[in-house]
């Protein structure tokens, strides 16, 4: 069974503060304009409403769902809503971190020895955490023959 040594997570917590915004924005437009004597304009604010509300709720359930990245023992794995890698140490060839070219997204890459692998950007993850996973990673790297490609200089950070 394999043990959990550190996990990082992020949820996006813009997304669910602007569902939340929306959706109270969205009850004040329609309760203050309820009292509206015309039912063709309460018919136009009831559907805007309800449409706000789809959206209000939509960016509520985004911004509720999470990305990790959980290295194990003997394993890494990356969840989206679901599992999307997972690798032991020994499929595992190549950990690399770069910046994308003509972009500021700074990547770090777990390439498998089949060819496969998986990036995962700071776009979703905070820099700091992202060199944090990748300093551990480094660290696991050296019990597995695991070559490291640091162009970035964030094992100096």
């Amino acid at each position: 069974m394999s043990q959990l040594k550190k996990e990082y997570k992020v949820k996006l917590k813009t997304f669910r503060y602007i569902g939340i915004l929306i959706l109270l924005a969205t009850a004040a437009y329609v309760i203050s304009s309820y009292d509206a004597s015309d039912p063709d304009v309460q018919s136009r604010v009831l559907s805007y409403g309800v449409l706000a509300a789809f959206l209000g709720v939509f960016m509520l359930y985004f911004g509720n769902k999470s990305r990790k990245i959980e290295i194990y023992d003997d394993k890494i794995e990356y969840h989206t809503s679901k599992l999307q890698f997972s690798s032991t140490y020994e499929e595992l060839s190549l950990i690399s971190v770069f910046k994308q070219e003509g972009k500021s997204s700074e990547i770090l890459m777990l390439s498998k020895k089949d060819g496969s692998n998986m990036t995962i950007s700071n776009a979703f993850f905070d820099k700091d955490m992202l060199i944090s996973a990748f300093k551990d990673l480094v660290q696991i790297s050296e019990k597995h023959d695991i070559e490291i490609e640091d162009e970035l200089n964030w094992l100096e950070k």
